[in-house]
């Protein structure tokens, strides 16, 4: 993802993060499963259950994000080998027997594999394309973009990935969320 891009993206979602999932605190995860570029919201829900919400830029360098949902019971950030697991969500919510789970956002409403573009990829044929690429994009107009973006995403996170998090918890401890 472009740098005046990236930047945007990080700062605009933290703070829609704060202001619709308070429960969840950035974090910094150092792990060997952790994609570098990514960021971390962990809600701790019990000592041992760890739930947690990922933005994950394109690591291909286009312009787009995804996010990851799930937990781990093992009071850390998951250790999968496949990110996002190969078993996605299901009616009857089968995954919830997995100690360690993470699935794309999309997933949880039965949307394929579908990311947040900020900019669609455009292949770039002349030296003018390609020098215009090179050219600094301002903070307002990196945040114009971002932003419509940010805000769909928190908005699926907020109706369907907070609520999903908090009927895996409220199944797993008997106890009631919110």
């Amino acid at each position: 993802m472009r740098k005046e891009y990236g930047q945007a993206l990080r700062t605009l979602f933290a703070a829609e993060m704060r202001r619709v999932a308070p429960n969840f605190e950035a974090i910094k995860v150092k792990s060997g499963y952790f994609w570098p570029g990514d960021r971390a919201y962990l809600w701790r829900a019990t000592e041992t259950l760890y739930c947690w919400i990922v933005l994950s830029p394109s690591q291909k360098g286009h312009d787009e994000f995804t996010i990851l949902i799930g937990w781990s019971r093992n009071a850390r950030y998951p250790e999968l080998s496949m990110v996002p697991c190969a078993e996605p969500p299901t009616p009857d919510r089968d995954e919830f027997a997995r100690d360690e789970y993470l699935t794309r956002l999309p997933y949880l409403w039965g949307q394929d594999d579908q990311w947040w573009v900020v900019k669609e990829f455009k292949l770039r044929l002349t030296a003018a394309e390609l020098e215009a690429d090179l050219q600094p994009i301002p903070d307002v107009a990196g945040e114009a973009c971002v932003a419509p973006c940010v805000i769909e995403a928190v908005s699926r996170i907020r109706t369907v990935g907070v609520p999903y998090l908090e009927e895996f918890v409220r199944i797993e401890t008997g106890a009631n969320v919110r």
